[in-house]
């Protein structure tokens, strides 16, 4: 299995030439949240399209810049859709005959953590350490079986980015020291998530 570090996909969308690449990978499929979704935005019309942005989502710029076509019922991404879900949609999920060639995008570990924000809520200090640990490694967990799921199904090239820092959203009005804690989790759930993948691209085949 191929892991695609996030770092590489970033240079793919911001350094490529504007013109259509000929693509490595015959087509694109998207597991992710609210800012992978083109259909799903829970702002309205105050927002483009269906989009929970002022313009493309950025799968829609990989897809352009890799030379595919990404239609809505390839981009399985929805507001709100954490690792619980991601575990149901990777079982359900039907291979497409270029399944090989495909490339697969999971990014929602950012849910995940906006739902840890909610679920274990500011002030914090250090006794909150644990509660976030557990949560963290739950989500980890559940990605490594997701991606153990895609990978019997015959996926084999997966963009699984880092978690972002969510604290960085104005909607997170929280006082520096709590934004310093989520963004600690944040950065130990990275290290971890990291290795995490690496270990999956060493033990799965192909």
């Amino acid at each position: 299995m191929k892991w695609i570090p996030s770092c590489i996909i970033a240079a793919l969308m911001f350094c490529a030439p504007l013109h259509r690449a000929n693509a490595a990978f015959s087509s694109i499929y998207v597991f992710g949240d609210s800012v992978s979704s083109m259909t799903d935005s829970p702002g309205g019309v105050i927002y483009y399209g269906n989009r929970y942005s002022n313009g493309r989502v950025w799968v829609e710029v990989l897809a352009q810049r890799l030379g595919l076509t990404l239609p809505t019922n390839q981009n399985l991404s929805f507001y709100g859709h954490d690792t619980p879900k991601l575990l149901t949609n990777a079982s359900n999920f039907i291979a497409p005959v270029d399944v090989a060639t495909a490339l697969v995008v999971v990014w929602v570990n950012n849910a995940d953590i906006v739902f840890d924000i909610a679920a274990i809520p500011a002030p914090y200090d250090s006794s909150d350490i644990p509660a976030w640990t557990n949560r963290l490694n739950v989500t980890l967990s559940n990605y490594s079986t997701a991606i153990q799921t895609l990978h019997t199904k015959g996926v084999r090239a997966i963009v699984a980015p880092n978690a972002a820092d969510v604290t960085k959203a104005p909607y997170y009005n929280m006082s520096a020291a709590d934004e310093a804690f989520v963004r600690q989790r944040t950065s130990e759930f990275n290290a971890a998530f990291v290795s995490r993948m690496n270990q999956l691209q060493s033990s799965l085949s192909n």
